[in-house]
């Protein structure tokens, strides 16, 4: 008996590796850093500049998240917060922009409300071509964001001409610069960004379909989704965050250039996948991606605590992309087979099909459709979150 329930924690540790393996890892880096700095990395000034400074990669992180669930990717998001950025602080100061068939104008100028709003619906234009290309012309994610990526910085550096923008509104630099008391305001939009995606992810029959399209799209079709919606949807709520996590980018900094948020692509992608989201869509969330933020963001500060050469940093990021992708399909791989030797009864493929059945079969939030166990190919991943 024993023997078997020993059996049994194993098998449930390894199916949850990817992301207990994330939060252990994290644990020795702070461990580490606490023997390497004494002095300096237990001190509640340097936690909050690691959590301030990594706040709007949390945000960029949250929108890559939900595109990396259904199986895609995105490499847009740098354009987006450049353009967005630049956008409304080129708006509130009143700088005429070139516009096709208005020619040259001016938007918002002194209106905070209206430069924010107008910046707002750039990333939400910018999130609809993505959609519109990847889920309905059919265009590769990685091509298709690849273009959106590059018109975005073309869009910015039109605009700019040349120059910086650093005349924002003041709602804006109290987004980046402000606090709430002790708190600073970019880290609670950042928690409130992740709080509330993590309930729709966990609590919503959108949610549950995010997870379905990205574990096996055609098994999703089948089952009644229209997988080419919610990846629709997905991509504009990830040009949302993008413009979101732009202005506050703006506000922080207090001035954008043509290459603001260039930075950022690496860093992101990084952090969402040490933080153990699948590549292949289907298994992870929000709490993996905050977990590889503060990863990443604990790493980096460290290393600058213990004056390591600055130099080294660019290369350290390399590595630390390569390290992240082979952790996370090294335990991507330990989940499926701890799944695969669970036993019928409690097999990731049978809880799949389970959830499947649940979540559509008359009666349910969607009633009316019903998945058989024959119609349920093998999935790449799970289709609840870890």
């Amino acid at each position: 008996m024993t023997r078997s329930r020993d059996h049994e924690w194993w098998i449930g540790a390894l199916r949850n590796a990817p992301l207990f393996g994330p939060i252990v890892l994290l644990f020795l880096l702070m461990l580490m850093f606490t023997f390497l700095a004494p002095n300096t990395f237990w001190t509640v000034g340097n936690f909050k500049n690691v959590v301030v400074l990594n706040s709007v990669m949390a945000i960029l992180g949250i929108g890559l998240t939900l595109v990396i669930l259904l199986g895609q990717i995105d490499l847009s998001f740098p354009g987006i917060v450049m353009v967005s950025a630049a956008s409304v602080g080129l708006f509130y100061s009143g700088t005429k922009v070139g516009l096709p068939i208005f020619g040259n104008v001016s938007i918002g100028t002194n209106n905070q409300l209206v430069a924010i709003l107008a910046a707002v619906a750039i990333g939400v234009i910018l999130g609809i071509l993505n959609g519109v290309m990847i889920a309905g012309v059919g265009v590769p994610s990685f091509i298709g964001s690849l273009g959106v990526l590059l018109l975005a910085e073309g869009w910015a550096y039109y605009w700019l001409n040349g120059q910086a923008a650093y005349s924002f509104p003041p709602w804006i630099i109290s987004l980046g610069r402000g606090s709430w008391g002790p708190v600073p305001v970019i880290v609670i939009c950042a928690l409130v960004v992740a709080g509330a995606t993590h309930l729709m992810l966990r609590k919503t029959i959108f949610g549950r379909y995010i997870y379905m399209t990205g574990a096996n799209r055609n098994a999703a079709r089948l089952s009644g989704v229209n997988t080419a919606r919610v990846t629709m949807i997905v991509y504009v709520l990830a040009g949302l965050l993008a413009a979101v996590a732009g202005m506050a980018y703006a506000g922080n900094l207090a001035s954008v250039n043509g290459t603001s948020g260039e930075e950022l692509l690496l860093p992101t992608f990084a952090a969402v996948v040490l933080g153990g989201n699948s590549l292949f869509g289907g298994s992870g969330g929000v709490t993996n991606t905050l977990t590889g933020v503060l990863l990443y963001g604990i790493l980096q500060d460290g290393l600058l605590l213990v004056n390591l050469n600055i130099f080294l940093l660019p290369l350290l990021e390399g590595v630390l992309v390569v390290v992240a992708v082979v952790l996370n399909v090294g335990l991507g791989r330990l989940a499926r087979i701890a799944a695969s030797r669970a036993g019928p009864g409690s097999s990731g493929r049978s809880n799949r099909v389970q959830a499947m059945k649940t979540s559509l079969r008359p009666g349910s939030e969607t009633e009316g459709w019903e998945v058989g166990a024959g119609e349920i190919p093998e999935q790449h991943g799970s289709v609840t979150e870890e």
